[in-house]
């Protein structure tokens, strides 16, 4: 990656950047490829790393997700969260080029330093595109792994740039750096000058305190943010299921979905009274439910659709206009995919555990039913996994 720095630099100063970015790109670029003909490729690499984080009980949680994204809570936060994703996401994009296009001209032309457009106020911009970038990213795909790759990405590129400013003759440089912020504007008359750790004299302890304390804190607001998320999805309990809605749905219409399709001589047998089971209610063909479970009939509703970024957030921004994906033809019949859960032992856990992070869910069967009359339409066991096999997915 290239910086508002001296074209003299040493080579060797250019491989951390790289090697970041790429580190970062092969983390938070799992959405694009799942919906792309590299999947495969790509999860033979990506997929054994993440196998190996759910395998362990100390970093199962990196693979888990603190932020919905398959079902859809009523709650104005969310959707707020939905849309900051897209602004953020395309914004970054747009920040990066705007900095990059005057940038590399100069370099180009060879005309020294760079200090109009966004130059002009922040040293930076690349990097700061980069970052609001990987947080629309973060959003959007809200894995721990991608929060913990996320923070320190940003550390790595504030120590980065710093390293590159380090590397100007102070007579070409101190002038435009006591008029420009860093990676945002300055701000006339304000200045910021608070060391709460001050009294460490080490510059590389102080530094390791601060990225602890803030992998922690931000950490900790992940795992709250799950807690809020779990707190407001639309659902019930039924005895020994728990009854989710992708979208909103009053608690009595889920009740009699739900037990009409217990009352079905199919299902019902299928349905041990001494397991706990997650029941997810939501449109027929919708197809975020290949995140859970392999459904028999995906391979027909994906046939034709080449879904690239800029389509998945499309739904997004549909959703926040009330025409999600969620409303399309021939959804008015509703499907309920069963999901049994149980601890590593296979011995059931308490439906209100269903979502923890150390719970196995194998999907069981599925039932499609018309709303209106509680007739099953279609029924099928299921084998164990979504789409993408045994690795861990948005479970909400």
């Amino acid at each position: 990656m290239v910086n508002n720095v001296d074209t003299k630099r040493p080579v060797s100063s250019k491989y951390p950047a790289a090697a970041l970015f790429f580190f970062y790109l092969m983390v938070t670029i799992e959405i694009i490829m799942m919906a792309s003909p590299f999947t495969a490729y790509y999860y033979v690499a990506y997929g054994p790393v993440l196998k190996f984080l759910d395998s362990h009980y100390l970093t199962r949680w990196l693979g888990a997700f603190f932020l919905p994204h398959m079902i859809f809570p009523p709650h104005p936060f969310f959707t707020i969260i939905r849309g900051l994703s897209v602004i953020l996401f395309y914004g970054g994009i747009l920040i990066f080029f705007l900095a990059a296009i005057p940038l590399y001209y100069r370099k180009f032309r060879r005309k020294g330093l760079v200090t109009g457009g966004l130059y002009n106020y922040i040293r930076h911009p690349q990097y700061l595109g980069w970052a609001i970038w990987g947080l629309g990213l973060l959003l959007f795909w809200p894995r721990f792994i991608i929060l913990v790759a996320y923070v320190t990405m940003l550390f790595l590129y504030y120590f980065l740039a710093r390293n590159e400013e380090s590397r100007f003759a102070p007579t070409d440089y101190n002038n435009y750096r006591q008029t420009t912020g860093m990676f945002f504007p300055r701000i006339a008359g304000l200045k910021l000058d608070f060391h709460p750790f001050g009294f460490i004299k080490s510059p590389g302890l102080r530094t390791g305190l601060v990225f602890v304390l803030t992998m922690g804190a931000s950490i900790s607001l992940g795992f709250a943010l799950r807690a809020f998320t779990l707190s407001q999805l639309p659902q019930m309990y039924s005895g020994n299921l728990r009854v989710v809605s992708i979208k909103q749905m009053p608690e009595s219409k889920m009740k009699a979905i739900i037990q009409a399709a217990l009352a079905d001589s199919g299902i019902n047998p299928q349905i041990d009274a001494k397991s706990t089971y997650l029941a997810y209610i939501m449109p027929q063909n919708y197809k975020m439910s290949a995140l859970i479970a392999q459904l028999p009939d995906m391979k027909k509703q994906d046939r034709g659709r080449f879904h690239f970024m800029t389509g998945v957030f499309h739904n997004f921004l549909m959703q926040l206009q009330h025409k999600c994906c969620l409303i399309d033809s021939g959804m008015d019949n509703l499907r309920i995919i069963f999901l049994k859960v149980s601890h590593a032992d296979g011995l059931p856990v308490p439906a209100s555990q269903a979502f923890d992070i150390y719970t196995n869910r194998a999907p069981v069967l599925y039932a499609d039913i018309n709303p209106q009359t509680g007739k099953i339409l279609a029924q099928q066991p299921l084998s164990q996994g979504s789409k993408w096999g045994n690795l861990p997915q948005a479970v909400f």
